[in-house]
């Protein structure tokens, strides 16, 4: 039998390095001090240095150190050092530094800055294996230009508590901000994206280009590629240009500014969100429409009552937001990149439009009532056809819900709802429920669907300490003509029959203990075909478009002529 051997690494113990408040070196004899430059003459790879003195330079001259331990001097500068640090690399206390020119390699972080401000980073190339290539901590005033940083876990530049910090053409594979404000990035490349959030208000984020970020597979952020922004206010986002994948994602953020955005991706590239129990002020933001998504504009409107949406007055729509708005009409429009999301807004109607082969979902409603949604194409969409989230009496009915991921979703207390007159059909899931009661579900067909109903609740029924509740819907209208239409109800019950030829089945259709279908029905329902647009994003056969849009289409080409080709420029999501 062959024994285990453990070999141990034993990481040798640095050279302790200082040069002191009074400019003495002491430690080694490798740092030569004419005046107030200190020159490197070979190489002090297991040396760590700790800087009291002010107003010097230290020059590496090309040659290894281990690390600057700690920079407590102001006006320190550091160049020209290649550092491979077994932790981090340099650590600056004082202000007033520059760190101009290394390569930094480092197990860790590559520059720490601790309640430091005014220095400035430049001509960098930092790579770290499971730390923040430069991190920010209560430091004010920094400038960061023209640096290559990438971390492998975490962040290029992390910023924690700190404001007014200036980054300017720098590749820095992630960012993030935590409660830091007024911070620039201009003309940066950032190919995994920069994420705002927690109160980090009133930046500026502006020219950079979130890029190929799929070839850094190694490391851990390496699957957003985006700009979002959480719990901040205020901050300027305006002339990036985001490809392949990624996005912009705005959730719980309000009085934030976008303009001439390009976003190009084969996901969901635009977003906003609020969290539960958000308020109005979390979805009220100033959006135009420079920006663009897949080339197409995203029209954003808040604070609209009694308007028109249709390709006459909104020619191009990728992206289609309805904020505090009231008696809106949406008709005729072809949403084929990120559709539709209604928010505070109520007595509107979406009807008449193809809302298909959207990246993410089609119809979201979220805090809006009393809306109709009538005799829309909403199919093959990649996430759920209609959503319906902390939003009441709305009225659905008419609409092909057809090759979604799922169907309907109703979530976070949607309630009194009624949903008649569907097809809902070849779905994974058909409906979703979420803690939502008391919607009133009939005179639909539920076809081919994996699942035709999934409530979250079963899967924490048994848990004692769970606190979803199920959710207890009405699933006929009470008359004996007024349930649904089940596909799959006679392989679950083979024994039933019709009912005195009444179109129903004499056993109902259960649910749950909580849900059934009283009176399901022997035959579907008939509900008109719709057309079926192959958007951006589809694959399948492409259909005409719905007949009132190209005879909008025409009389807009006959009315504005050349003007209108300008109105459709070009212009990058």
């Amino acid at each position: 039998m062959l024994s285990a051997v453990t070999t141990q690494h034993v990481m040798a113990q640095p050279l302790l390095i200082s040069i002191t408040a009074d400019g003495q070196v002491e430690g080694t004899s490798t740092i030569q001090r004419n005046g107030n430059v200190y020159t490197l003459t070979s190489n002090l790879e297991e040396g760590s240095i700790v800087i009291e003195a002010s107003d010097i330079v230290l020059d590496g001259s090309g040659f290894t150190l281990g690390e600057i331990y700690r920079i407590n001097g102001d006006n320190v500068e550091i160049k020209n050092l290649r550092i491979n640090a077994e932790v981090n690399a340099i650590e600056i206390y004082g202000s007033g530094c520059k760190v101009l020119d290394n390569e930094i390699q480092a197990k860790y972080t590559g520059i720490r800055i601790r309640e430091s401000d005014n220095n400035f980073i430049s001509g960098n190339k930092i790579d770290t294996e499971a730390g923040v290539g430069i991190g920010f901590e209560t430091s004010n005033n920094n400038e960061v230009t023209e640096n290559n940083v990438n971390s492998k876990v975490f962040e290029s530049v992390s910023l924690s508590y700190s404001d007014k910090n200036t980054f300017l053409k720098n590749t820095l594979n992630f960012v993030s901000l935590y409660k830091s404000s007024y911070n620039i990035f201009n003309e940066n490349s950032l190919p995994q994206g920069i994420s705002i959030s927690s109160s980090s208000d009133y930046n500026q984020i502006t020219g950079n280009n979130i890029t190929d970020f799929n070839k850094l597979t190694d490391t851990y952020f390496g699957s957003s590629g985006s700009i979002t922004l959480f719990s901040c206010k205020g901050n300027v986002i305006s002339s990036n240009t985001i490809t392949n994948s990624g996005g912009i994602f705005l959730d719980t953020s309000s009085n934030n500014v976008l303009r001439s955005n390009f976003v190009e991706s084969a996901e969901t590239g635009f977003e906003v969100s609020g969290s539960p129990q958000s308020s109005l002020s979390s979805f009220i933001n100033d959006i135009d429409d420079s920006n663009t998504i897949n080339g197409k504009k995203i029209y954003y409107l808040t604070n609209k009552t009694d308007l028109t949406v249709n390709p006459l007055t909104y020619p191009n729509a990728g992206y289609l937001a309805l904020v505090n708005c009231k008696r809106i009409t949406v008709e005729n429009m072809q949403l084929n990149t990120q559709g539709i999301m209604l928010a505070f807004t109520t007595a509107s109607q979406i009807k008449d439009n193809d809302i298909s082969y959207n990246s993410g979902d089609g119809v979201t409603l979220t805090y809006s009532s009393d809306n109709r949604i009538d005799e829309n194409n909403i199919s093959k969409n990649r996430g759920v056809g209609i959503i319906l989230s902390y939003s009441n009496q709305n009225d659905i009915s008419g609409n092909q819900i057809t090759k979604n991921q799922i169907g309907f979703s109703l979530i976070h207390s949607a309630t009194n709802n009624t949903i008649a007159k569907n097809n809902i059909a070849d779905q994974d899931t058909g409906f979703y429920l979420y803690m939502s009661s008391d919607n009133f579900i009939y005179n639909n067909n539920f076809v081919n669907n994996t699942k035709p109903v999934y409530d979250a609740y079963w899967e924490t029924r048994e848990n004692p300490f769970s606190y979803v509740l199920p959710s207890e819907n009405i699933w006929d209208n009470g008359l004996l003509s007024e349930g649904n239409y089940w596909s799959h109800y006679p392989n679950q019950y083979p024994n039933a029959k019709e009912l005195d030829g009444s179109g129903i089945w004499d056993m109902p259709l259960v649910i749950d203990e909580n849900n059934q279908d009283r009176y399901p029905l022997v035959n579907p329902v008939t509900i008109p075909e719709l057309p079926d647009g192959a958007g951006n994003n589809g694959t399948d056969e492409t259909e005409p478009f719905p007949k009132a849009l190209v005879v909008a289409s025409v009389i807009t080409i006959a009315v504005a002529g050349v003007a209108l080709l300008v109105y459709f420029k070009k212009s990058k999501h």
